[in-house]
């Protein structure tokens, strides 16, 4: 890619990974007579969190998303990372999970369904 200024390295980059992945890339360097050392810098890129449950108190769950809405004045990111979760897995519904709570209201919406279980 380009000589690191004021130095005697060069940063390369691999192009094409599915033919040789970096870790291997750089230990080839690193065995040539001619490099004295090489090292791999490892960059992944992440893609925003899209799945965003459709429901209307989301928003006001400020632990599973924080962007700073509630309360008032709150801290961003300080929560779950609940949607860059729901990237790997939204779940199953072969999975039960109790929480028990003196608070549980086993008529609200999102539990009429469940009662059964």
């Amino acid at each position: 890619m380009r000589k690191v200024e004021r130095t005697d390295w060069y940063l390369l980059r691999v192009k094409d990974t599915t033919s040789m992945n970096t870790l291997r890339t750089s230990n080839l360097y690193y065995e040539s007579p001619i490099t004295i050392l090489s090292m791999p810098n490892f960059v992944r890129r992440l893609r925003k969190a899209t799945i965003i449950p459709d429901d209307a108190y989301f928003t006001k769950q400020w632990h599973l998303n924080n962007t700073g809405q509630v309360p008032p004045g709150g801290t961003a990111d300080a929560d779950i990372d609940a949607p860059e979760g729901w990237e790997i897995s939204t779940g199953s519904s072969n999975i039960v999970i109790a929480v028990i709570d003196e608070g549980v209201d086993i008529y609200h919406e999102d539990l009429v369904y469940k009662r059964g279980l």
